[in-house]
């Protein structure tokens, strides 16, 4: 009676241990500009907001996964991608990419 026990409490951790491991990540887009932080909305080769006066530079990419937490740092924007605010909202950040694209993010 207890070996059958044994036997159903390590076949439940087994079966709760493999459901709950993550396959894969999905990390949201961030860059961070004078302490706020702007998430990733939507990007390509015309960006749908006017580019305003440039605020900086990306100075430092971390990896994907982590949290970028000093000002004009980003987990998805390169070293050296020219950041501007938007002429319509000054909420929005549009991220000049150095192949010419454009990244445009929302602060939170």
């Amino acid at each position: 009676m207890i070996r059958r026990l044994l036997l159903i409490i390590m076949c439940t951790l087994f079966v709760m241990t493999g459901c709950s491991e993550s396959t894969g990540g999905s990390y949201e887009g961030i860059v961070k500009v004078n302490g706020k932080e702007f998430i990733l909305k939507g990007g390509g080769e015309n960006p749908e907001f006017t580019i305003g006066q440039k605020i900086g530079e990306i100075r430092m990419k971390v990896d994907p996964d982590v949290y970028p937490k000093s000002n004009f740092s980003s987990n998805i924007a390169s070293k050296g991608a020219e950041l501007y605010f938007s002429k319509e909202d000054d909420k929005i950040l549009i991220v000049k990419i150095q192949d010419g694209s454009y990244m445009v993010f929302v602060e939170r």
